[in-house]
């Protein structure tokens, strides 16, 4: 595939960077991601990071402790790695570093934190790019998790926590009415009002966006910057057969 190394990171990454102490209460950081739709804030202690809390993070300590959470402080709940990078590195560094960090990537010159990237400001530059890259059908996965809409959200965070996995698509017998993901865990469940007991088909997002096998990561990543989304189910002859992510095309970029 075609090289995929411009632009560079201080073009695309987000910034200014959200941030909350360690000592910070874990409710309210999980308002502020709510909030400002994002899904994660820097962990900052005196203007240098220290870690990242995420909402894969947020949902574990729910599914853990119970929520509300009281007074608990982010670092009892943060997991979440980082990579770094400075404003000069180009898209297929930054990729790599997401791939091995598992999470975002902070970016830093002359000792200021400037800015952050994560798979979704990846997939956007890419976008950008021209690079047609491969067919979904070559990259996206096969498997499609999917759970009935009676069934509670908790059921669904388990499953979105033990099978390690960003979203299940929600249906009615065999059709697709919605997708649950971690993002719907933090604004949908847990803010602003507990409702880990709630069904499906109160929690989860519409409509399901698909595209087809047949066409290509830059159409994959043009849609997903477009509507701000990390996840296209692939549809054929009416049928989902697959599902293709963000992160599926930072892997495409890392290895570039």
């Amino acid at each position: 595939m075609t090289s995929v190394r411009g632009p560079r990171v201080g073009e695309f990454m987000s910034s200014p960077v959200l941030t909350t102490p360690p000592g910070g209460l874990l409710e309210e950081a999980v308002s502020r991601m709510a909030e400002e739709n994002v899904g994660s804030l820097v962990i900052s202690l005196d203007g240098r990071p220290t870690g990242v809390i995420t909402e894969r993070d947020v949902m574990a300590f729910a599914l853990a402790s119970g929520w509300p959470p009281g007074r608990v402080k982010v670092r009892e709940a943060a997991r979440g790695c980082y990579g770094v990078i400075g404003p000069d590195g180009d898209l297929a560094e930054v990729a790599r570093l997401l791939i091995a960090s598992r999470g975002r990537v902070v970016v830093f010159d002359s000792g200021e934190l400037l800015g952050i990237v994560s798979v979704s400001d990846a997939v956007r530059a890419f976008s950008t790019l021209g690079v047609e890259g491969p067919p979904v059908s070559s990259f996206m996965t096969r498997r499609v998790r999917t759970l009935e809409s009676t069934r509670l959200a908790v059921e669904a965070m388990r499953v979105l926590r033990d099978e390690r996995i960003g979203s299940v698509l929600v249906v009615e017998g065999r059709e697709p009415v919605g997708v649950f993901s971690e993002r719907d865990v933090l604004t949908r469940v847990l803010h602003p009002t507990p409702r880990m007991g709630a069904p499906l088909s109160e929690v989860s997002s519409g409509p399901v966006i698909t595209i087809h096998p047949d066409a290509s990561a830059r159409d994959a990543s043009g849609e997903m910057a477009r509507l701000g989304i990390k996840r296209l189910f692939v549809e054929e002859g009416g049928d989902v057969v697959g599902v293709v992510t963000a992160r599926d095309l930072v892997e495409i970029m890392a290895r570039a």
